[in-house]
């Protein structure tokens, strides 16, 4: 099934980053099939389809910002850390594909792991944690994955594939 994109119905986002960005942008390699939607902090990030809550981390209050110096407060993270996801849901969907969402607000999940959602359902609000420019909801899928893995190519609405510069607007599916 197609997957919707994770916020109100109605509401239109754009795309920071879409699928396979030229440099500097970072989908590319195991996030290729990943998206950015610009989000300001606080905006409620909704389950793009029905599944089975797999994983939460909601602790993490520390971001790095790689375009800006690094400095005593603007540390890096260790390579393939997951600080670097900052605070994190995966739903696990019918037919093995997991649904991860980035970059939440700290203690603001509003889902636990193995509760049932339908798409649509509030699961957290977006932020700036982890390696991050700025707030945003950093979505990606990836096929039969407990760990960071490949992301695999999605449709949202049953047909659309956002580019980085695109507009989309939120469908049924998210009340």
């Amino acid at each position: 099934g197609a997957y919707h994109y994770p916020w109100k119905n109605g509401v239109s986002r754009k795309v920071a980053q879409g699928n396979n960005n030229p440099p500097p942008g970072s989908h590319n390699g195991s996030q290729a099939f990943a998206f950015d939607f610009t989000m300001d902090s606080g905006t409620e990030v909704r389950a793009a389809r029905a599944g089975t809550v797999e994983w939460v981390r909601q602790t993490q209050t520390t971001n790095y910002d790689p375009s800006s110096p690094t400095t005593a407060a603007n540390q890096p993270f260790p390579a393939g850390a997951q600080d670097n996801w900052g605070n994190t849901v995966r739903i696990r969907h019918l037919g093995g594909f997991t649904s991860w969402y980035f970059h939440l607000t700290p203690n603001s999940v509003k889902v636990h792991e193995n509760d049932k959602v339908q798409a649509g359902t509030v699961i957290a609000l977006s932020d700036n944690t982890g390696r991050t420019t700025g707030p945003h909801l950093h979505f990606q899928v990836q096929a039969d994955s407990l760990d960071w893995g490949q992301s695999v190519a999605i449709s949202f609405n049953g047909c659309q594939v956002p580019k980085g510069g695109d507009t989309v607007t939120s469908q049924t599916g998210n009340p």
